[in-house]
């Protein structure tokens, strides 16, 4: 039987941060009765995948192919921006979906010819995006009208960034979300996180729609490249 559900977290309320999943399980015939065993889960495959020849069929686009706004060029993801950023209906963006609720997805962006970086997308009103360009890392959370954003400042225009996803181990009123969601960039001292923001409005039930979260690399304006590209998940 194929079916349709979701993987939801939370305590009081039920939040979905990967959307609506299809799944499959085995049926059995009762005394004539169909009897569905349980959806056991399996470990999704880790989805990102760079090639020379460009993008595998898990990478993903806004309203358009991932081809008309990405090369891939000795391993690197090249975005040339159109002035617009994750607000638009139409970005400079290419991601794959979040496949896990423990999620880490980080590149190397060297923004030195342009302004870009990662994002963690449900739609364009509600996204979370780590940033970098003219001399700033700029971690910034947009819902529904609301942004706020937070920077640091950097001394040269190529830098790792990252965003990462774990459920809530916290309890009482901590853990009536569905996860946390951080924004961060590597220094030669070490991972500096510049955000950790609330998971549960990137969700279905918040976002009010059922397509679940993408995570991937996004260009303003310029020239920029995303090496090392890396989704890991459990």
């Amino acid at each position: 039987m194929v079916l349709l559900g979701m993987r939801t977290l939370g305590m009081t309320r039920a939040f979905s941060p990967l959307g609506r999943e299809t799944f499959a399980t085995r049926v059995t015939w009762v005394d004539g009765w169909p009897v569905a065993e349980p959806v056991h889960l399996t470990e999704p495959a880790a989805p990102v995948s760079l090639t020379g020849s460009g993008l595998d069929g898990d990478w993903i686009a806004v309203r358009r192919l991932p081809a008309d706004v990405a090369d891939v060029r000795a391993g690197s993801l090249v975005l040339r921006g159109e002035g617009t950023g994750m607000d638009d209906p139409r970005p400079v963006f290419v991601g794959v979906r979040q496949r896990h609720h423990r999620m880490r997805f980080s590149a190397e962006i060297d923004a030195g010819a342009g302004t870009g970086g990662l994002s963690l997308r449900y739609d364009e009103a509600h996204h979370y995006d780590i940033e970098v360009g003219d001399g700033l890392v700029t971690a910034r959370g947009r819902l529904s009208g609301l942004t706020q954003t937070w920077t640091a400042p950097v001394d040269t225009p190529r830098v790792t960034l990252w965003i990462e996803t774990a459920p809530v181990a916290a309890a009482g009123f901590d853990a009536l979300t569905s996860d946390t969601v951080r924004l961060g960039y590597d220094t030669p001292a070490g991972p500096v996180a510049l955000a950790t923001l609330d998971g549960r409005y990137l969700t279905a039930e918040t976002a009010a729609s059922f397509t679940g979260r993408v995570v991937g690399a996004y260009a303003v304006d310029g020239t920029v490249a995303a090496d090392a590209v890396r989704y890991e998940g459990s």
